[in-house]
């Protein structure tokens, strides 16, 4: 019988324990969000992020900017918050409008307030196993991969995403567990049989019940990262008729969502302290 894996427990175990921490200190950590546009969506995600962030004890900074604002805005906005000593963690919510670079406007924050820790000096430093800063989204996948009490060593791990972002960072986590990794996109040939292969299968391509029961190996892990909006509902990428083959899978909602925004805060923390 398939387990589910449980994020929304676990991130209140870690909000729990960063509250305990804020409080005993005389720190006063900041988290600077970026919003550009009217995505619902984004809305919402930060909406969560400014109430989980008053429940812990850290300070919400919210930009809102128009979706017809110039890049130059964003970067000036950004410039600001690299200076300002009472933001120790800044975020730009994505995905920004397409007429923006986007790669440019996370590149321009400051590697020492990166907390979503894609910025290509701290990916760089996990691909040395200089870890610095690690993106919340690594860090919840290897969390709910933890939640099986497996024995990973050894076991193939297949990562679908739509870019090699979050592939990177995860291969090189997943590495250090003796996990092999490999790379894959949506629109790859006989995808099925690949996918197969997986002892642990993470997916996050955007594609509303995209894998189903006859690509996932018997007793496997599947991660799922998709946050897909139907009439209202939130689902995955993963179809929950795949629990009738594989041995664990995290929940949409409640698997990565919960747990990354936890560990965007323990991040914030984390760079309060530099």
């Amino acid at each position: 019988m398939v387990q589910i894996l449980n994020g929304k427990l676990r991130s209140q175990e870690i909000l729990d324990q960063l509250k305990k921490e804020i409080a005993l200190t005389n720190i006063h950590p900041g988290l600077a969000v970026i919003l550009i546009g009217d995505n619902e969506a984004s809305r919402l995600y930060v909406s969560i992020k400014e109430k989980r962030c008053h429940e812990v004890g850290i300070d919400f900074h919210k930009y809102l900017l128009p979706t017809d604002c110039r890049e130059k805005n964003i970067l000036d906005t950004i410039n600001f918050l690299n200076h300002d000593e009472s933001v120790h963690g800044i975020v730009v919510q994505l995905p920004l409008p397409n007429k923006f670079d986007t790669e440019k406007i996370i590149n321009s924050i400051d590697p020492k307030k990166d907390a979503d820790g894609f910025h290509p000096e701290n990916l760089e430093l996990i691909q040395k196993g200089k870890t610095f800063i690690v993106p919340p989204l690594i860090s919840s996948i290897l969390d709910l991969i933890n939640q099986t009490k497996e024995n990973i060593a050894g076991k193939k791990a297949i990562v679908m995403a739509n870019s090699e972002t979050i592939y990177l960072p995860l291969e090189k986590a997943l590495e250090k567990y003796g996990v092999k990794t490999e790379f894959h996109t949506a629109e790859e040939k006989n995808l099925g049989h690949k996918t197969k292969l997986a002892d642990i299968l993470i997916v996050a391509v955007g594609r509303p019940k995209f894998i189903t029961k006859n690509m996932v190996k018997k007793n496997s892990i599947i991660i799922d990262v998709g946050t897909n909006k139907i009439n209202s509902k939130t689902i995955g990428d993963v179809d929950p008729e795949v629990d009738k083959i594989c041995a664990y899978r995290s929940p949409v909602p409640g698997g990565v969502g919960p747990l990354t925004v936890a560990y965007l805060l323990f991040n914030v923390l984390k760079l309060s302290k530099i």
